[in-house]
């Protein structure tokens, strides 16, 4: 069921990459990914409503999303590319938290 939820394959943090249409709204809490994440996962309608990144190491971070997203540490916008469609990635600073919605 995790595998629903978060995959972390190829350096990327795939959020809600094989959500069943049984469960349209939902949230999840303490998952572990590869890259030393702990991720937070809400969603509704089907549809990422926010993700929260505890980086317990700093270094990369790539999201491949179904739609574009916006990333936060505390209120202040993080820097993000777009390396291609479908993907956002930054640099996570050890210890921080990262909000991730929808753009």
């Amino acid at each position: 069921m995790t595998e629903w939820l978060l995959q972390s394959q190829h350096d990327e943090l795939h959020l809600l990459p094989a959500l069943p249409s049984q469960l349209p709204d939902g949230s999840v809490r303490g998952l572990l990914a590869r890259g030393g994440f702990e991720v937070d996962i809400s969603w509704r309608g089907g549809a990422l409503g926010e993700a929260r990144l505890t980086a317990r190491a700093g270094g990369p971070a790539r999201l491949r999303t179904a739609k574009e997203v916006r990333v936060t540490s505390g209120d202040a916008p993080v820097p993000t590319t777009r390396p291609e469609p479908g993907v956002t990635a930054f640099t996570a600073n050890a210890g921080a938290t990262y909000l991730v919605r929808p753009a």
